[in-house]
């Protein structure tokens, strides 16, 4: 995930990867910016989700507007919505050490190993 790496040295094994998203799926702490504020813990504003959305909006810029998918919803809110159950499945892969590590090398001959 390319989160992860993002995030430095401290998440280049599977294991700390695997307590991280544990740790993030507690609790749906991904979601929120400050998920101990029980007032107002932030929903949607936490540095994962906005990351990964900041990838879709950059991703989109330029192509046609779809103001509304069948929800009825504006499509910002529905892509947030998507963006948030995506990280979420990740997440749950990443947790349970289904994350295939692939050699960039051995692309063509498609190797792949689980992580452990």
């Amino acid at each position: 995930m390319a989160i992860f790496a993002s995030m430095g040295d401290d998440y280049k094994t599977q294991e700390s990867r695997k307590e991280y998203a544990e740790y993030l799926l507690d609790g749906l702490h991904f979601v929120y910016e400050d998920p101990d504020d029980e007032e107002q813990p932030g929903a949607f504003l936490s540095e994962f989700i906005l990351r990964i959305f900041a990838t879709h909006l950059n991703a989109i810029h330029g192509h046609e507007k779809v103001d509304t998918l069948d929800t009825m919803m504006l499509g910002h809110q529905t892509s947030l919505a998507l963006t948030t159950a995506a990280a979420e499945r990740a997440l749950i892969l990443a947790r349970d050490g289904l994350i295939l590590d692939c050699e960039p090398s051995d692309n063509m001959k498609k190797k792949h190993t689980r992580l452990h």
